[in-house]
């Protein structure tokens, strides 16, 4: 039992159970003292007592310094494997070792090695196999290199079941998930050294599934995802291919690279950085709650990274579908408490269904459900889309998030639509109107449509409104205001469907009334 404590500390850095080691008997009677085994058990290493290192410099780190790290990870590789070599150690086995961290949502985070060997073959090759645990959920790890004389060539590892949750979920004071992914993932790393006729590689293939990514508190199931990094040695860049990730049936095949910013051809941006290409073809949209059909589409990415002013920045964000196109473009600063987004989008006759499947879950959630729920086929025209959501609004703890009219825009044009209204009454059909959301207030403007009911009557609407005074408040209440016109048996039976219900209060029936009425109805719902 052994405890190593810091000089000028009281709580101990380390504590070891025990250490077991074999000897090479032959080389002892020699006169040689030779460890041929290793084996440790219970080790526990409390890494918050170490001092912390100074911070990754973001703004140094290159894509195209990728193969001097790769070159110098080799040759600190052959050091290991001749240190190991010359002191004659096989093989090494190490359990119940565990490190105390913390996470990156601040809450205490142990690393567990339950069992760990590593065994040095004929050609002086290293292998690893094991087990190793973070917060209790166990990886399983394997890591094999390849040698060619005295140097290694090739280096494969492998971790199965990597919990991603403690690195890149973070939670509320009340431990409830609030941004990031929540799952795990299988990670397979190789990389070759070139030299002696065989050229240089690298490659990561990362694997996930049912997981889930939480923005402002709002889950979106990851089916699943497989995403294959390579480096290409020719051009300098990251290189992302063969690519996909699933949200149940939302399907999207990805493909893109990274580039260092100042060899981005037609650079502006003074500083550091990245250019970023990122293309989705032959994707498939299929939202269930919208009721819609699936649907092909594509989407091109291409904007940049910028280290000093820590944004995320997409000019070209294009959606084509064979029923319309969106040119867009979307920034982040990561910036205070919480980031800075802006998104704005120009949308050029695209079919409803279209919309509704592509519009965002966390992007005004109250007016989207609304939308899914109750709009129908049809066609939008001239749609403009603007959201800004300042800094430290959308933050860990959470928060109302309301906007304002000057940071939450929609507006669009609809023709040929099919429109919920309220309760009993029918939908309103050849829908021609206009729909505006700013800030917490919706408004949509009918300019024509037509309500056909069961019994055959048919009612115009001339002109209608229907709007949401404020979308934040709750309970959520409408007002509704149409101006129809028909025949005066169907504008009697759309009066009598709840919840306007005026026969009712008259004691009249529908069949009481006849020739041809325009009217107005205004309702008011909670």
């Amino acid at each position: 039992n052994v405890a190593i404590v810091p000089e000028g500390g009281k709580n101990p850095l380390a504590l070891t159970q025990s250490v077991a080691m074999v000897l090479d008997p032959i080389a002892l009677l020699g006169g040689n003292f030779k460890v041929k085994e290793i084996v440790t058990q219970g080790v526990a290493l409390d890494a918050r007592l170490l001092p912390s290192g100074p911070p990754i410099d973001f703004a140094n780190l290159r894509v195209d310094g990728i193969p001097a790290i790769l070159d110098r990870a080799f040759q600190e590789l052959d050091q290991v494997q001749s240190f190991i070599a010359k002191g004659g150690l096989d093989r090494m086995q190490i359990g119940g070792l565990e490190v105390s961290a913390t996470g990156v949502n601040g809450r205490p985070l142990l690393i567990s090695v339950d069992d760990l060997s590593m065994e040095r073959g004929a050609d002086d090759a290293l292998s690893f196999v094991g087990a190793v645990s973070v917060n209790g959920q166990q990886t399983e790890i394997s890591a094999l290199t390849v040698n060619t004389g005295d140097k290694a060539t090739s280096l494969t590892l492998r971790l199965a079941d990597v919990r991603l949750t403690p690195f890149l979920l973070k939670r509320g004071a009340a431990g409830n998930p609030r941004q990031g992914l929540d799952g795990s993932a299988k990670v397979t790393i190789s990389a070759k050294r070139g030299g002696d006729g065989q050229s240089p590689a690298m490659n990561m293939i990362v694997e996930t599934a049912g997981g889930k990514i939480y923005s402002d508190g709002i889950p979106q199931e990851l089916t699943r995802a497989r995403l294959n990094l390579g480096y290409d040695f020719t051009k300098d860049t990251l290189e992302l291919s063969a690519s996909r990730a699933e949200f149940r049936g939302m399907i999207l095949p990805l493909s893109g690279g990274l580039i260092d910013l100042d060899r981005l051809p037609g650079n502006g941006d003074v500083g550091s950085g990245f250019g970023i290409d990122l293309l989705v073809s032959e994707a498939r949209a299929d939202v269930p709650a919208a009721g819609e059909a699936p649907f092909p589409f594509s989407l091109k990415l291409f904007g940049r990274y910028l280290n000093e002013k820590s944004e995320l920045r997409f000019d070209t964000f294009t959606v084509s579908t064979p029923s319309g196109t969106m040119d867009a473009s979307f920034g982040i600063r990561f910036v205070g408490t919480g980031p800075e987004v802006r998104f704005d989008a120009l949308i050029r006759d695209m079919k409803t269904s279209v919309v509704k499947q592509l519009w965002p879950y966390w992007i005004a959630a109250k007016p989207r459900r609304w939308v899914l729920a109750n709009i129908f086929g049809g066609t939008i025209t001239n749609g403009q889309i603007s959201v800004f959501i300042p800094q430290d609004r959308l933050t860990v703890e959470p928060k109302p998030l309301h906007l304002d009219e000057n940071e939450l825009r929609v507006s669009f044009d609809i023709v040929d639509a099919r429109m919920n209204i309220t309760g009993d009454i029918p939908p309103l059909r050849d829908t021609s109107a206009h729909f505006d959301l700013a800030g917490k207030q919706v408004i949509t403007r009918i300019n024509s449509a037509a309500s056909y009911f069961p019994s055959g009557r048919v009612v115009k609407v001339e002109r209608g409104e229907l709007k949401l005074e404020d979308i934040y408040r709750k309970p959520l209440m409408a007002d509704i205001d149409i101006a129809v016109s028909g025949a005066a048996d169907a504008v009697a039976e759309l009066v009598s469907f709840k919840p306007i219900r005026a026969l009712e209060r008259v004691g009249f029936a529908v069949a009481d009334f006849t020739g041809t009425v325009r009217g107005e109805a205004k309702v008011r719902l909670r």
